[in-house]
């Protein structure tokens, strides 16, 4: 599959799940955490079949890593960001991932209660720690 057309029917499936209850550990439209908005519109595009079983294990080091990394190589940031791409922002000893739209962005918002989109403002750019972008050939 072609990055661009994974990255559209992507988005296009992620923002399905647009006010969607938060669930810690959730992986379907019953509910969704941070990891589970991440892989679930995956799964269902059929890209990979991914459970996270570890998840007191690894949060979101380890196996979530392990499968971005399969699929995706690792920016630094700061760097230019693409429509997308998976956003790991990291505060005090807390981390959470968001998928970038192209100027916003999608995430399952604990505070909220439910799945978001907003704009990638000045405050969630502070907080992004690492981008993971889908490799040209996947």
């Amino acid at each position: 599959m072609k990055k661009e057309e994974l990255v559209e029917e992507y988005l296009k499936v992620a923002q399905t799940y647009i006010g969607t209850p938060f669930k810690h550990q959730g992986r379907d439209k019953n509910g969704l955490d941070c990891i589970g908005i991440i892989v679930v519109p995956l799964r269902e595009i059929q890209f990979f079949n991914y459970e996270n079983k570890n998840y007191k294990r690894y949060g979101l080091g380890g196996e979530i890593k392990e499968v971005l990394l399969k699929y995706c190589y690792e920016l630094s940031w700061p760097c230019p960001l693409e429509r997308g791409d998976i956003l790991l922002f990291t505060k005090e000893n807390s981390q959470h991932l968001a998928i970038y739209t192209g100027y916003s962005i999608i995430h399952a918002n604990n505070f909220v209660g439910k799945v978001v989109e907003h704009i990638l403002d000045d405050k969630w750019k502070s907080l992004i720690n690492k981008v993971y972008r889908y490799k040209e050939e996947v």
